[in-house]
């Protein structure tokens, strides 16, 4: 399986670079540095990979994701996966200039009003989180248990739709999916306003997620796609990678705000 991830940098010839893992179930990832030039065909091939099992796999043999998962992360991630970037690092993200001003209207402080301790991150961003999650896999129903904040995701399959789209926002959305093979596709919408990034950075109502998930043996592939009309020009991808966690049988109390 390969693993794509952007991670901005300083490069001596001014170029983002881009971190590329080469793992199956019994190799440990390979790490390389390439030039963001490379970064579309590098991801052409990751969709090549996710979509081989499509061709060659069994109709209705989908494989089983259930268990206790953990994000893998490199020194790099700390940044971005853990207190946030610093204000005004926006590297990476196609702003509007409704996004970019939103960005910089942000008030850190804010986090610690009441109304706000209890927020939970976006679907856009909790999957990046450090803290383990639960998958519980049916045929008409696939569950995120969320560690972070103890939030719940709810994917829908068996050909169910999204509501109105004057149906109330949640903080987790509305979520539906379906097999493409080997890979679940999940489409969620619905989602309350929120922040993509821990310095500013937020999605409107209007967004849009797809996820992608492959499984390669002990590892979890998630290739995630966010639209958003009002604060973005561009949709943009984020590829995050977790490892199969059976050492962990519960998840732990993380009450948001507590």
């Amino acid at each position: 399986m390969i693993f794509v991830r952007e991670v901005p940098q300083n490069h001596p010839k001014g170029r983002t670079l881009v971190h590329i893992y080469v793992a199956n179930t019994c190799f440990l990832p390979y790490i390389k540095l390439v030039d963001r030039q490379y970064f579309l065909i590098l991801v052409a091939c990751v969709g090549l990979v996710a979509s081989l099992p499509k061709v060659w796999g069994a109709e209705g043999d989908v494989p089983d994701f259930s268990g206790f998962w953990a994000g893998m992360f490199e020194p790099e991630d700390q940044q971005y996966r853990g207190p946030g970037p610093d204000f005004g690092d926006f590297r990476g993200l196609p702003l509007s200039e409704a996004g970019l001003a939103k960005a910089k209207s942000w008030n850190p402080d804010d986090d610690y009003l009441p109304e706000n301790l209890s927020k939970p991150h976006s679907p856009t961003n909790i999957m990046r989180s450090s803290f383990p999650f639960q998958i519980i896999q049916e045929p008409d129903m696939i569950t995120l248990k969320m560690e972070s904040c103890e939030q719940v995701r709810k994917v829908h399959m068996g050909g169910a739709s999204h509501p109105p789209e004057e149906t109330p926002h949640t903080f987790m959305g509305h979520s539906i999916g379906h097999w493409e093979g080997q890979t679940l596709v999940v489409h969620t919408t619905h989602i309350i306003e929120n922040y993509v990034r821990r310095n500013g950075v937020a999605h409107s109502e209007k967004v849009q997620l797809e996820e992608r998930y492959t499984r390669d043996g002990d590892y979890l592939l998630l290739m995630m796609t966010v639209e958003d009309p009002v604060y973005f020009s561009a949709p943009f991808m984020r590829v995050i990678a977790f490892r199969h966690r059976p050492d962990v049988t519960a998840l732990r109390p993380y009450p948001c705000g507590g």
